[in-house]
């Protein structure tokens, strides 16, 4: 079964993950962080709570180039662990 993206996301992380034609989980895979962070108007939380829906759904999310990227990782593992709590998933 490929769950739909909508699935646990918050609303703005849906609409950025939508308006890039992302419509199920499985057109996310093999995505990096740095892809994500690539998407128009994903930020470092919005990148944060999507990696936390792949991973309840199987899809793990890799790093991608490492270049200028440490800071942004940094907080991006402090926002999943933010927001893993709070995401309740039907």
């Amino acid at each position: 079964i490929t769950p739909p993206v909508a699935s646990g996301l918050h609303t703005r992380a849906l609409m950025v993950l939508k308006k890039s034609g992302y419509n199920t989980v499985n057109e996310l895979e093999g995505k990096t962080i740095y892809d994500l962070l690539s998407i128009r108007n994903s930020g470092i939380e919005t990148c944060a709570i999507i990696v936390i829906v792949l991973e309840h759904y199987g899809v793990q999310i890799s790093v991608g180039p490492k270049n200028s990227m440490h800071t942004k990782l940094l907080k991006i593992k402090e926002a999943i662990v933010k927001y893993k709590a709070k995401i309740i998933f039907d």
